[in-house]
């Protein structure tokens, strides 16, 4: 498929697929993070179920191709500035869990309690866990410039690792963002829209093509608190998540919808829980549909605010789990 001709098919389907413009009602304001004196305890789920493998790698010799990816974790969050408008954010992840799936020509290094695949992710868990992310984050909800502070980065290897690491974290971390509002207010539309939410993309180093549009509707819950209620479709267009070029020609196209629901609080400027899905069906002329039905691409994320005397939720295990093609 072209780019062309992948934009047209895109934009049809935004026009079919977007819901209808909620009614103007009185405007909400406070539609805007607050970060400056703030510390915030985060726990995040993400499930990602990808319909071409990922490497999962070891610092030294271990390698495993997998489909599936979870990760369980508690992350607690502050500003490293004060500003009105932006904040460089820095995240300590306080204690994870990581499971994921064998592809099938590597199932034999994810069978047994201490398969290469469980070495793997105790690993992982070991580097991960009490390390530190730096993400940029705008008073609108815009989330940019993921990194890792800590992680070795000694020779390619390491570089690749630690990238694969940020994906999925940046995956994880995509539920907390929705692109507010300019100057923290829906004018009485009692919605608001948005183009390409980060949890729509693709976990992968190269670029993409395409657009997600979705809507938020606003609608009260108590006091200062809001649901948030996402609703939106589109296409995305991949070369691969395996290649290292990328091309003008799009090797996978994904129409997308996307759901979720979240609380937000309008008084203390900040996301109070969300759970959000993405579902990814490969058109019938995407390289991963050639002569087998191509699985989906799936998403699942949620995110919760833990506050003083909340008690740390228990999370899952750390190990390889079944093999799912």
């Amino acid at each position: 498929m072209t780019l062309r001709s992948f934009f047209a098919a895109a934009s049809l389907a935004l026009t079919l697929c977007l819901p209808a413009t909620a009614q103007a009602s009185e405007p909400v304001e406070g539609l805007a993070w607050q970060w400056n004196g703030m510390e915030r305890t985060y726990h995040i789920e993400s499930s990602v179920f990808l319909p071409e493998f990922i490497w999962i790698r070891a610092l030294n010799n271990l390698e495993v191709r997998c489909t599936e990816t979870h990760l369980d974790f508690i992350a607690t969050c502050a500003p490293l500035n004060e500003h009105k408008k932006k904040w460089l954010v820095r995240c300590k992840i306080d204690d994870i869990a990581l499971q994921a799936v064998a592809m099938s020509r590597d199932a034999a290094q994810a069978q047994g309690p201490d398969s290469n695949l469980d070495k793997i992710l105790r690993e992982w868990k070991e580097r991960l866990t009490g390390t530190t992310m730096e993400i940029r984050w705008r008073d609108d909800g815009r989330l940019g410039s993921f990194k890792f502070t800590e992680l070795d980065r000694r020779n390619r290897r390491d570089l690749e690792n630690t990238e694969i690491m940020r994906q999925l974290f940046m995956r994880a971390f995509s539920v907390a963002q929705v692109r507010l509002p300019r100057k923290g207010t829906d004018d009485g539309q009692g919605a608001f829209e948005e183009k390409n939410p980060m949890f729509s993309g693709y976990p992968a180093g190269v670029g993409g093509v395409g657009a997600v549009r979705v809507q938020h509707r606003i609608e009260p819950h108590e006091d200062s608190l809001v649901y948030l209620r996402t609703k939106g479709a589109g296409s995305i267009g991949h070369p691969s998540a395996t290649s290292a070029e990328i091309t003008q020609e799009v090797k996978n196209t994904f129409n997308m919808d996307v759901s979720a629901d979240g609380i937000f609080d309008l008084e203390r400027g900040h996301l109070v829980s969300r759970e959000a899905e993405v579902e990814g069906l490969a058109t019938s002329s995407s390289a991963v549909s050639e002569g087998i039905e191509a699985p989906p691409y799936i998403q699942r994320y949620t995110l919760k605010l833990l506050t003083e005397g909340d008690e740390r939720p228990e999370l899952r295990e750390t190990k390889a789990i079944d093999t799912r093609r």
